[in-house]
């Protein structure tokens, strides 16, 4: 049974870039009234977004509004939201209705697979269901490749499972965004629209790892081929 992790369609997407941002960023800088401290994000929480601090504990009465900042691998962010509650070391504050990107990129960036790897949805709960293989993954959706083609259409939903190698499935539900052809292969573009809180944070994590991984072999391969010219 998949569990809905979020309220809204808007929501999601917070979430889903929070968990990514969680993993990506180094520090945040957090604004208020009373001044400027430097935190680190962690994953959220259900009751919001949690900050973390490696000095004294901050002073935030719940309500005190707050502004949050942080860069991320390729473009910096701002939300404006308030401080919940406050304990050791750790703000909690309430999931923002908005989240500023000064680039034009994802808020959630898309790690794309390597082909041949055994990244795939999996539609439906029988194991023997065919398997649609992953073209890009995130934190907050994916696309694949449907060769049978299905007559998906924008707004459908697909409960099943994304599989990623070395891990348990992922239980989740996919919302079709988009469809398009890439070099003759119909793709479809999806956001999840439900997967439990446990498997978001799972996700997230091995985002980081893969995309760490999916980075060095490029840098690998641009020497090579460098060296190759010389």
């Amino acid at each position: 049974m998949v569990r809905l992790a979020d309220r809204s369609p808007g929501l999601t997407d917070i979430v889903a870039h929070l968990f990514y941002a969680a993993g990506n960023t180094q520090e945040v800088i957090v604004t208020s009234a009373d001044g400027d401290l430097v935190g680190a994000l962690t994953y959220p929480e259900g009751s919001g977004v949690v900050i973390t601090f490696a000095g004294p504990t901050p002073v935030f009465e719940p309500g005190t509004p707050i502004c949050v900042e942080y860069t991320g691998p390729a473009d910096s962010y701002r939300f404006y939201t308030e401080a919940l509650s406050v304990g050791p070391g750790r703000l909690v504050a309430a999931f923002p209705f908005a989240i500023e990107c000064t680039g034009r990129r994802r808020l959630a960036e898309r790690v794309i697979v390597p082909p041949g790897e055994g990244y795939a949805f999996r539609w439906g709960d029988r194991p023997d269901t065919p398997l649609f293989p992953l073209v890009d993954v995130s934190v907050g959706g994916a696309a694949f490749v449907d060769p049978v083609d299905l007559a998906l259409q924008v707004g459908d939903t697909l409960s099943g499972a994304l599989l990623l190698p070395g891990e348990p499935p992922f239980r989740s539900c996919l919302e079709v965004r988009h469809l398009g052809l890439r070099r003759g292969r119909l793709v479809v573009g999806t956001r999840i629209s439900a997967i439990a809180i446990r498997d978001r944070l799972r996700l997230a994590a091995y985002l980081v790892e893969l995309a760490q991984r999916v980075g060095a072999l490029e840098l690998s391969s641009h020497s090579h081929g460098t060296e190759g010219v010389r």
